[in-house]
């Protein structure tokens, strides 16, 4: 059995056909996200490795994330990560992948804050997106962001050290308004 060699563009160009050819959506663009993941690189930087000769490990890892992408995993869980406004979040399981449409609702509380108000809460906060982005954009904002689920709450405080807000999101675990005191 022969091995086969594989250069970055080629795989790109292989695999983009294959996931297209299976009706998955934006397939040179989840190709492209997947095997930076799978090579652990930023997805522009594939474009600087276009002739770079890949290991057969990191072909196998792709063709690993390909099985989980045609088994329907989302693309979101596969690399854990997602984006969100101007933050790269991770994500898993444990959260639901944050949806271009919440995005809206960080826009309609931005201008709150210019208008004064000095403290937001995010209810069922997940990864962490909402907080986050509030946090981020709007620097005079205290933000709490609340969860039932232990795990949901990790993820977003490793979502809020990413992006360096200990001192403006405080997290807490627990139902609805219940851990607000």
């Amino acid at each position: 059995m022969t091995d086969v060699t594989w250069k970055t563009l080629d795989l790109i160009n292989e695999a983009t056909q294959f996931l297209a050819s299976r009706e998955i959506e934006n397939p040179r663009l989840e190709t492209e996200l997947l095997l930076a993941a799978a090579l652990g690189i930023r997805r522009i930087d594939l474009y600087l490795q276009f002739e770079r000769i890949l290991q057969a490990g990191e072909v196998e890892t792709f063709r690993a994330h390909v099985r989980q992408r045609l088994n329907g995993c989302p693309v979101q869980y596969i690399t854990g990560e997602a984006g969100f406004r101007l933050l790269d979040l991770e994500v898993t399981p444990a959260v639901l992948i944050p949806r271009p449409e919440t995005e809206l609702l960080v826009e309609h509380a931005l201008p709150l804050a210019e208008q004064g108000a000095t403290t937001a809460l995010d209810l069922c906060c997940g990864s962490g997106a909402i907080a986050i982005s509030l946090a981020t954009e709007a620097t005079s904002l205290h933000v709490t962001g609340s969860d039932l689920s232990s795990e949901a709450i990790r993820v977003a405080r490793r979502n809020r050290d990413r992006h360096d807000l200990n001192q403006r999101l405080h997290l807490v675990c627990g139902d609805l308004f219940a851990p607000l005191g």
